[in-house]
């Protein structure tokens, strides 16, 4: 059954080739077939093709030649050198390694290993040169190999949830990174030759022992979207410049950070849509906020030691969402009335004995 499987493989006819997932199938039955498919369909059609040579000889007619009739493998003497596939998707088994036979597939774009139980991955993935996206989330990464370095084509490289204590320093030569999670690992620090993904537009850092974030990640400037939520920074200091100070940033999450007062440099995302402040110590709203992120369209102050508002909340004009839940609130500035945008407005477990009237106006509110 498996020669014959392995004859439709090489079918001159592209329609007469099995599926992956035939493949599959016909396999199970295999002895030592079962785990190496399990791993990569594509990797135990190499690894069998190895093994049946000589009875594929004796099968194949004498005209035949699958060096030449089918144009998905190049093949050497006894084994599979390079297989023209572009996407190999593991994600969500139980691998405990990877199998370096992956870097023989040269042509690959992308490649995902995410969900499974990897401490570590080959330095043969290095040869991947034309890899796009690197997924190797949810494993138990501790480190990466050097020969990671060489895929300077990535856009998007995913590591979080590992346990990842740094960052190579050769990552800033990913210059086409477009996208990159970091989040949910043990890192107390990030390389500031990191500052050299200018491209780079998503950066999470999230859940990590962080102490410090260097100058040259924050003055990234085509960020749209970064998270630092839930790290150990001692200081921010976008008391100086706002972290990721990047005027076209959209969102922008400081959430369950301690923090006792808003940091004054957030007056340089004009462009900023949403701001999260939730779950912090704050007690007071500088007035310069408002004045500054004209464009907000939700703010999230929940949670915090707030007992006023400044008026200059009324300038929110886009505002459609507004948290104050969970607060020390007695009042409520008569200006809020003039959010006429506001679709949720929360108010619950705070101080009030009475709203201004103008709340009225606020028709919009579900």
């Amino acid at each position: 059954g498996f020669v014959t499987l392995m004859k439709q493989c090489w079918s001159k006819k592209p329609n007469k080739r099995p599926t992956f997932q035939e493949i599959i199938n016909g396999t199970e039955g295999a002895r030592g077939l079962r785990d190496m498919v399990h791993l990569c369909a594509l990797e135990a059609l190499g690894r069998a093709w190895g093994k049946t040579c000589p009875i594929m000889k004796r099968e194949w007619p004498a005209d035949g030649d699958p060096r030449k009739d089918w144009k998905g493998l190049t093949l050497t003497v006894n084994d599979v050198d390079v297989l023209m596939v572009e996407t190999v998707n593991l994600h969500n088994n139980q691998l405990t390694c990877v199998p370096v036979e992956l870097g023989a597939l040269t042509a690959l774009t992308v490649l995902d290993l995410s969900g499974n139980q990897l401490t570590t991955v080959p330095a043969e993935l290095g040869q991947l040169t034309k890899l796009v996206v690197l997924n190797l989330h949810r494993n138990q990464l501790i480190q990466l190999p050097v020969a990671l370095n060489a895929l300077t084509s990535l856009n998007e490289l995913t590591l979080n949830n590992n346990q990842l204590t740094h960052v190579p320093a050769e990552f800033g030569r990913f210059t086409a990174l477009t996208t990159l999670h970091l989040h949910a690992n043990d890192l107390t620090h990030v390389p500031a030759e990191l500052g050299a993904l200018t491209a780079l537009t998503s950066l999470t850092l999230g859940k990590n022992p962080l102490i410090r974030v260097p100058a040259e990640v924050e003055a990234l400037t085509a960020l749209v979207k970064s998270q630092l939520v839930e790290n150990k920074l001692s200081t921010l200091s976008m008391e100086c410049r706002a972290a990721f100070t990047s005027m076209t940033q959209r969102e922008l999450k400081l959430n369950n950070k301690h923090l006792t007062h808003v940091p004054s440099g957030l007056g340089v995302f004009t462009a900023l849509k949403k701001l999260y402040l939730h779950e912090n110590l704050l007690t007071s709203v500088p007035a310069e906020l408002p004045r500054a992120l004209t464009k907000l369209t939700e703010l999230y102050l929940g949670m915090n030691e707030l007992t006023s508002l400044p008026a200059e909340l009324g300038a929110l004009n886009f505002l459609t969402h507004l948290d104050l839940y969970d607060n020390k609130l007695e009042s409520l500035p008569a200006e809020i009335g003039t959010l006429t945008a506001l679709t949720l407005l929360d108010l619950h477990e705070n101080k009030l004995t009475h709203v201004p009237a103008e709340l009225g106006a606020l028709t919009k509110l579900t």
